[in-house]
């Protein structure tokens, strides 16, 4: 999907923001940071490291686009080719305007600019807001006159997950993504909204995503439904967004739901608006929190993967032995493996 096989880096800065609670002050930088090979690899992978996990906004303004603070300058820096530097001071003056609140750590602010890259086909520019708050030990070995010696020292994890704002705009039109990153859920309200005040992007690929979430979280917490069906219905969920191209709501719930006594009002009224073309990518990302898991009371989890979902009843039977008073599972297979 991202093609950083041409991507180059073309400029970066450094600010640094100050929390409320700290004594040191916020600091402008007025330089570029020099571009080495070095710090281009780092800057990368602080960028793009796990990228596809990252959620696909747009930016957002409940009046008028312009007056969002991170497009605009975002817009000036990357289409009309203006002065990166005072419009990165502008991104960091409006990072500390928002970053009053006494929770808000302090951390140094890296602005990146990129070019070459090419997304879905088409070529980007692309502008990385990276805030670090927090440092980690390192250990240093050093080799003097075969003397060996230790020393630690705190510094960035390039892996980490920082909190991170990644601006795609098209050269072709002003078309503009933003691919965002946070360390924590409580980071959304401040990082996502303050800041970079962006909303999901409500496409194709944002309503598969949402109708595999409310399937899933229906099946997994109907009281109505024993555990193996569980595992039955998430099989046949997948395999119908595998199968079809399009999703229709009333369908997927008359091919899936064969039980009548299930009330699945509640799912449909959820799931109808949402009808969409289906995006593949998207099943695939989600298809890993689709558990086809039964977990039992003695710590024993019995996990499924069925290659078709009308197997289920013929590889597992649930039964209850008087004698000892307790349920059980038998599992039928060909081979150990």
């Amino acid at each position: 999907m991202l093609d950083l096989s041409k991507c180059v880096l073309e400029k970066a800065i450094l600010h640094y923001i100050s929390s409320p609670l700290e004594k040191v002050k916020s600091v402008i930088s007025h330089n570029l940071i020099n571009e080495s090979e070095n710090f281009h690899k780092a800057f990368s992978t602080l960028s793009f490291n796990k990228f596809e996990e990252n959620e696909i906004c747009e930016f957002f303004h409940e009046s008028e686009l312009n007056l969002n603070e991170v497009y605009f300058y975002s817009k000036e820096i990357l289409i009309k080719s203006k002065d990166f530097i005072e419009n990165s001071q502008n991104i960091a003056k409006h990072l500390i305007e928002v970053s009053r609140h006494p929770n808000i750590k302090g951390g140094e602010l890296l602005i990146l600019k990129f070019i070459g890259a090419r997304y879905e086909n088409k070529e980007v520019e692309i502008l990385s807001i990276v805030k670090i708050e927090d440092k980690e030990q390192f250990l240093q070995i050093n080799n003097l006159n075969e003397r060996l010696t230790i020393s630690s020292f705190k510094g960035i994890n390039l892996k980490q997950n920082n909190k991170l704002g990644l601006i795609m705009f098209f050269k072709e039109n002003d078309e503009s993504l933003v691919f965002v990153k946070k360390r924590k859920q409580d980071d959304a309200v401040f990082w996502k909204e303050n800041f970079l005040n962006v909303k999901y992007k409500v496409d194709e690929r944002y309503k598969t995503e949402q109708i595999l979430k409310q399937c899933r979280q229906f099946i997994n917490n109907n009281p109505e439904l024993a555990p193996e069906k569980k595992v039955e219905y998430l099989s046949k969920s997948i395999d119908f967004f595998k199968e079809e191209t399009y999703f229709d709501a009333e369908r997927y719930v008359k091919k899936i739901f064969t039980e009548k006594n299930i009330d699945i009002s509640y799912l449909q009224n959820q799931i109808k608006p949402f009808e969409t073309n289906i995006v593949s990518e998207a099943v695939r990302k989600v298809e890993k929190k689709f558990i086809k898991t039964i977990v039992l009371d003695s710590d024993i989890n019995i996990k499924i993967s069925l290659k078709e979902h009308g197997e289920i009843n013929e590889i597992l039977e649930k039964g209850f032995d008087q004698e000892k008073n307790r349920n059980y599972y038998k599992i039928y297979f060909e081979e150990e493996k």
